[in-house]
């Protein structure tokens, strides 16, 4: 079926084979030279456009990571061996450990490494190939969101309402415009942002919010505080449990410090302090007078406690 076709069709029947097929071709890697053929491909890019930059929210997962991030790929792919072997397993051992192999070690390697550092390079494998399933997982989730909630519904709105008596490079172009005005207005709506017309365009903004602390229960509190919605309640709360002392009584500092920022009721005060809903942790460290490292470093272990099951 021609494009032109699947459009009237759809217009008529509500037949979705240019629907199933734009979604079908957002995955091409059109700048890797993936070839440009059909009409379905220019919606598609416009499409791609819109939803992609929003994935990149999944990296949230990864904050006050940085500096682990580069040790850890020193000892991947370093080349600079030291002796001891902290620095260059691929180079030193002729591997190629990556994230899509999971990093993992042959056994015949393993033989040849000391337990003490098998033992801490396993772990520091585990630690980040749990916080990649994280990544890959919320991908996945804001992916979905993007394009159930509001990439179809205005490729549906655009398609319902170009002329087909137009060229095919009339009806694309169209249908971009049609697609792009209406996936920024559904997902400003969806965001609770309020649109005004400034300088004949269009201007997106948060209103002004009250907060009531009555309205932030347990799992909320500690979803802005783990920035990680799959924080349920009672299936993580029973992991506190394996907490130590310290631990839980840093967890109650932050809680509390969050509390009192909602208490303030001051929309202006909390939106510099966190972001979107989420505390920013240099934020949390000057509250609590602790340097950012050590906050991070503690916050770290008693995530990985509660959402990984590893002190």
């Amino acid at each position: 079926m021609k494009f032109k076709e699947a459009v009237r069709e759809f217009q008529l029947t509500n037949d979705r084979t240019v629907i199933e097929r734009i979604i079908s071709h957002l995955q091409l890697d059109f700048l890797a030279g993936e070839s440009l053929t059909e009409p379905e491909h220019y919606i598609a890019i416009k499409v791609k456009a819109q939803i992609w930059p929003y994935l990149r929210n999944a990296r949230k997962v990864r904050r006050g990571t940085k500096t682990a991030w580069y040790r850890f790929m020193d000892l991947i792919n370093g080349d600079d061996y030291h002796a001891d072997g902290f620095i260059g397993l691929n180079k030193k051992y002729g591997l190629n450990l990556t994230r899509e192999n999971n990093y993992q070690i042959p056994l015949y390697i393993k033989d040849q490494m000391s337990e003490d550092f098998l033992a801490e390079t396993e772990e520091a494998i585990d630690f980040w190939n749990e916080l990649h399933r994280k990544e890959d997982e919320m991908t996945e989730e804001l992916y979905n969101e993007a394009l159930c909630n509001w990439a179809v519904p205005a490729l549906e709105y655009a398609m319902e309402r170009v002329d087909t008596e137009r060229s095919d490079r009339e009806m694309v172009s169209y249908i971009n415009r049609a697609f792009y005005t209406k996936y920024v207005e559904l997902r400003a709506t969806s965001q609770g942002l309020v649109r005004k017309r400034e300088d004949g365009r269009w201007v997106y903004y948060q209103p002004k919010q009250d907060f009531d602390e009555d309205n932030y229960r347990n799992q909320e509190i500690m979803q802005m505080i783990f920035k990680r919605k799959d924080f349920r309640y009672p299936e993580a709360w029973d992991r506190f449990r394996i907490l130590t002392r310290r631990q839980y009584e840093l967890l109650g500092k932050v809680e509390e410090v969050i509390r009192e920022d909602i208490r303030r009721n001051d929309p202006a005060y909390f939106r510099e302090n966190y972001n979107h809903g989420q505390v920013k942790y240099t934020y949390m460290a000057t509250k609590l007078e602790m340097s950012y490292e050590a906050f991070i470093k503690n916050m770290q272990r008693i995530e990985k406690s509660i959402f990984v099951g590893k002190l």
